[in-house]
Order: structure tokens, then C-alpha cells, then sequence
């Protein structure tokens, strides 16, 4: 039973230090489609938030953002990838690729936060 766990923590942390430190010896198109496929409905800046996007909700660290393209109020970012689709559907590529490669941006951000705010306790000593 604990075996199946630690394996599964395993393999987010090491997606997750993929992700926040920026590997480049790993190609981030074959992580999300299998090499030798296209996907002609995504942009690779969609495919690589996609794949970002996935590893911040399945740890719990997807915040809400406010972008120019959404509006005045906050969004979760998967409402934001969604409008980059949108974007990249109605052949406005360069704001999609904006959209997404912020989602990209904006999830490293979140994982590293979330990474930071495990190892903080409360203090309660006052300094009067």
C-alpha cells in the first residue's frame, strides 16, 4: 500500500523538478504526445501547458489569475489555457501563444510555492 504511494509522490516530484527547473534534456513534446505524432489543433506552447497545467492540478497548486483576455476578475488557469485554445482556433496564434506560454510561467511559479509553503510553520514567538 505504501509502496504504491511513495512510487506515485516519486514520480510527481520528478515531473515537478522537470517542470520548475527547466530540463532541457528532455523534450517536452514527447512527455505530452507520442514522438512522430502532430497535433494540428495545438500549438507546442499549448501542448507544453497542457502538460505543465496537468502536474500543478494533480498537486493541488493551479491558482486564479487575472489576463487581459479574460476579463477584470480572477480565472483559474485552466479557464486561461482554455481561452488560449480558443485563441489558436480562430487563427489568433501569436495571443495564444502569449496565453499559454504565461500558464507555463504561472504554474512553475505555483509549484514552487506550494513547494516553499510545505516546509513553513507558524511562528508564534513575539518579538515585543
Amino acid at each position: 500500500m505504501f509502496g504504491v504511494k511513495i512510487s506515485a509522490m516519486k514520480l510527481i516530484f520528478t515531473l515537478f523538478f522537470l517542470v520548475v527547473a527547466g530540463c532541457q534534456s528532455v523534450n517536452d513534446e514527447i512527455l505530452v504526445q507520442p514522438q512522430g505524432t502532430v497535433d494540428l489543433h495545438n500549438s507546442p506552447a499549448i501542448q507544453k501547458a497542457e502538460f505543465d497545467l496537468a502536474i500543478a492540478i494533480e498537486s493541488g497548486a493551479e491558482w486564479q489569475v487575472r489576463d487581459p483576455s479574460t476579463g477584470e476578475n480572477p480565472v483559474r488557469l485552466s479557464l486561461l489555457l482554455q481561452q488560449a485554445r480558443v485563441k489558436f482556433e480562430n487563427g489568433d496564434d501569436d495571443e495564444a501563444n502569449r496565453i499559454a506560454s504565461r500558464v507555463s510561467m504561472l504554474v512553475r511559479l505555483a509549484l514552487v510555492q506550494q513547494r516553499d509553503n510545505r516546509s513553513s510553520i507558524p511562528d508564534y514567538q513575539h518579538n515585543d
